[in-house]
């Protein structure tokens, strides 16, 4: 379906209308107050008088915008269960669009808590307002897991030191692998 907008003023029809073609010929175009326009009688091809349109999308300012979602959740027993339809409700919004990012996000609890073990332990945590503060993140980077000095910018897996992050790395790569999974769509 070819759409135009015409960019002059003609006797009938004003500048900003949308022509569009609905049928399988080529040359029979509608207006949207059902004008007929024959290719043959106007200037649809004169870029002085029409240029090819394309609707500008319009994306949901909010979650609630969306109106109607799908996706995964994670449920009791820690089950990954799938939701076919949800309004936007307060009670919905622990609804992922992906499978993988529902079983990511188990991931991130079960390294939340592992962390929280180390933070306690050493007395120590992250704080992102003192880029002085040397962090040990363990990052994705073109697909391979790697641990990285970092002083400025928030990382989730971060550990004080670089042996206890690639301790950290080798004792928990395949949840490592998971967590990072809710980057992928």
């Amino acid at each position: 379906m070819k759409k135009y907008i015409q960019l002059q003023d003609t006797y009938r029809t004003k500048k900003g209308a949308i022509w569009v073609n609905y049928t399988q010929k080529t040359d029979i175009f509608l207006c949207k107050d059902n004008q007929l326009l024959e290719k043959e009688e106007t200037l649809i091809n004169n870029p002085d008088w029409f240029a090819p349109y394309e609707e500008k999308k319009e994306y949901s300012k909010t979650w609630e915008d969306l109106k109607e979602i799908s996706g995964y959740y994670v449920g009791s027993a820690s089950s990954v269960r799938s939701n076919a339809y949800s309004i936007t409700v307060p009670d919905s919004r622990n609804i992922y669009a992906k499978k993988n990012q529902a079983i990511a996000a188990l991931a991130e609890a079960q390294l939340s808590q592992l962390l929280q073990e180390i933070y306690e332990g050493e007395g120590w945590k992250p704080r992102w307002e003192d880029d002085e503060q040397e962090k040990y993140c363990i990052v994705k980077y073109l697909g391979s897991l790697y641990v990285n000095l970092i002083y400025d910018y928030t990382q989730f897996i971060t550990l004080p030191t670089a042996e206890l992050a690639e301790q950290f790395l080798e004792n928990h790569r395949e949840l490592i692998e998971t967590y990072f999974k809710k980057f992928e769509w």
